[in-house]
């Protein structure tokens, strides 16, 4: 399966890119420029679906991209409400906006089901947060003292790849 990215900054393109991805579309130039990118990419490679876990007008935008009868799945709100979305898009191309709720899927299919799932992401996970890792990253110990200004200081700046720790000892 090929995966679609979309980043608003230039670093996080070259984390992915570190991590293997292929195909990256920065958002932070030019909307007009960005979104015929993305559109391209998304007819050159089939894509049918997004996955969205800004909304904002993020939203709008990947649902704009979509060919007829494409879907986007919002599972976040980094932005706020969800927006920018052309009515057009829903009524005469068939495109919709849909949900998803990690927990709901999880817990959809049984006892059974919902602990093989569960089983399967942590193994996934846990296997990316060692050493080297595709999921490890530096950490800034923090006191409980300091923990609230620190996370006000990290979410006025970019804070991709940034992880505090807050320490008890």
């Amino acid at each position: 399966m090929e995966i679609i990215n979309v980043v608003r900054r230039e670093e996080q393109k070259i984390l992915l890119e570190e991590l293997g991805a292929k195909h990256i579309v920065v958002t932070s130039g030019e909307e007009e420029v960005w979104k015929k990118e993305l559109k391209d990419m998304v007819k050159e490679l089939g894509a049918t679906c997004a996955f969205d876990a800004v909304a904002g007008d993020m939203t709008g935008h990947l649902l704009d991209v979509m060919p007829i009868k494409g879907s986007v799945y919002l599972y976040g709100a980094l932005a706020g409400k969800a927006g920018n979305v052309n009515p057009s898009d829903l009524i005469y191309r068939k495109k919709q906006l849909k949900s998803f709720y990690l927990t709901s899927w999880i817990k959809s299919g049984g006892s059974y089901q919902m602990v093989k799932r569960m089983m399967s992401a942590g193994n996934l996970v846990n296997s990316g947060l060692g050493q080297g890792g595709w999921c490890c990253s530096q950490f800034e110990d923090v006191t409980m003292e300091k923990a609230h200004q620190s996370i006000v200081d990290a979410l006025g700046s970019s804070i991709t790849g940034k992880k505090l720790r807050i320490r008890f000892d």
